[in-house]
């Protein structure tokens, strides 16, 4: 009984630390002491004044395109919207430009403070959902300030609590009688909700749609046994249908205000936004260490191998999975990370050797029990290969947030 208190109050400790360190570096940094910060904030306030998207072209948005000329107001992305129109309820009553950076960062701390509570409420039940989250620093980093990797980290831990925690909304819906169910609407409430939940995943970082794609595919083996009846299917085909339905939408009004050919449309705004560097044909003379030498390697006749076997690729994936801060550039002792990825690799090893001892115990091994570990592990292939795809196609900066798909 002791040893049950004493390891639920190192829990409790452990997320109120999590929680505590996050808002000291949201409220002790300055705008844009993190990656991108300050084009995340301009996409911000676009949105607060203003419903529907913008037009590619608009002066208007011309502050929130990064060097590279990218803008996150041409993404699809919903958190943008719902970030502009949180802060929009404070800009009446607060005209300090530091306190307005600090309600914006705090949307992130609001997402970060609800996946803690899930975290202590599921203490010792399906506590494995989110045991990875808590791995490392790295990611309750990207909460305490603004950008919409947390926000799609946020969307994939509360897709997978609803897929496999028994008494989750998801669930309980699929499990709700439809003729003997007294209120009606609350089955069309969640089918709703879980709608929407499912059209924000769909347009949240396009990296992490590889987990949210696994994640359904395990929920279906693991539950084939029930899941694959008539009224649940019909269910989950609603859910669906709504989400779509709310992408198409989205995807008019985009279209409609930015033409079909608002990718090639895309590109052109690139050119005109970005800095010289970053444009074809690329300026010779600076090609190591330097953006423009490590952008767009695909274009310059690199082969893709050069990515691949690049040792400095894989050192600063891992360690910026880890905890590296900043623009990428506050870094801990070396020793440090090679103790902690030691730390991940004989954690890896002990749940591989478990799951596989537990499978033979119960003699359901040759049934294909052993499909879930390797879909995790097909996960964290495919995820790596998008890295290194990105760092390719695009530029070269190799950074562990781009792994955090895997997380959940």
């Amino acid at each position: 009984m002791i040893k049950k208190k004493l390891s639920k109050m190192i829990f409790i400790f452990l997320l109120m630390a999590i929680f505590i360190i996050s808002v000291l570096i949201s409220c002790k940094t300055k705008l844009d002491s993190h990656p991108d910060e300050k084009v995340h904030y301009e996409a911000v306030k676009y949105y607060q004044k203003h419903i529907m998207p913008p037009k590619f072209t608009d002066d208007e948005i011309k502050a929130s395109f990064s060097v590279h000329g990218e803008s996150r107001l041409t993404e699809l992305d919903s958190y943008y919207f719902l970030v502009g129109k949180f802060t929009s309820l404070f800009n009446n009553i607060i005209n300090n430009d530091i306190v307005k950076v600090l309600i914006a960062r705090s949307f992130n701390l609001i997402l970060l403070a609800i996946i803690l509570v899930y975290c202590y409420k599921l203490y010792k039940k399906e506590s494995y959902l989110f045991i990875p989250f808590l791995l490392t620093s790295q990611v309750w980093y990207i909460f305490s300030y603004i950008n919409n990797d947390a926000w799609a980290v946020f969307l994939n831990l509360i897709f997978i609590y609803q897929l496999f925690y028994k008494d989750s909304g998801f669930n309980n819906y699929l499990n709700m009688d439809i003729s003997k169910e007294p209120k009606k609407m609350s089955i069309v409430g969640k089918a709703i909700l879980l709608g929407l939940l499912f059209y924000f995943l769909l347009i949240a970082k396009v990296n992490y749609l590889i987990a949210t794609g696994i994640s359904a595919i395990l929920y279906l083996i693991i539950n084939n046994k029930t899941v694959f009846k008539k009224e649940k299917l019909i269910k989950i085909g609603i859910v669906l249908l709504i989400g779509f339905l709310a992408l198409g939408i989205r995807l008019g009004i985009d279209y409609g205000i930015n033409r079909l050919d608002r990718i090639k449309n895309m590109e052109q705004v690139r050119v005109l936004r970005a800095d010289e560097e970053f444009i074809a044909p690329y300026p010779a003379g600076r090609t190591n260490g330097t953006a423009n030498g490590n952008f767009r390697w695909s274009e310059r006749g690199k082969p893709i191998g050069n990515v691949i076997k690049n040792k400095e690729f894989y050192q600063k994936t891992a360690f910026s999975f880890i905890g590296v801060y900043g623009y990428m550039n506050k870094y801990a002792t070396h020793i440090f990370y090679y103790l902690i990825l030691g730390g991940y690799l004989i954690l890896i090893v002990y749940l591989i050797v478990n799951n596989v001892q537990k499978r033979k115990r119960e003699d359901d091994f040759n049934r294909g029990r052993v499909i879930p570990l390797i879909l995790v592990l097909l996960a964290g292939i495919l995820t790596l290969g998008l890295n290194i795809y990105r760092c390719y196609t695009y530029d070269f900066q190799p950074q562990g947030r781009y792994l955090f798909p895997i997380i959940p």
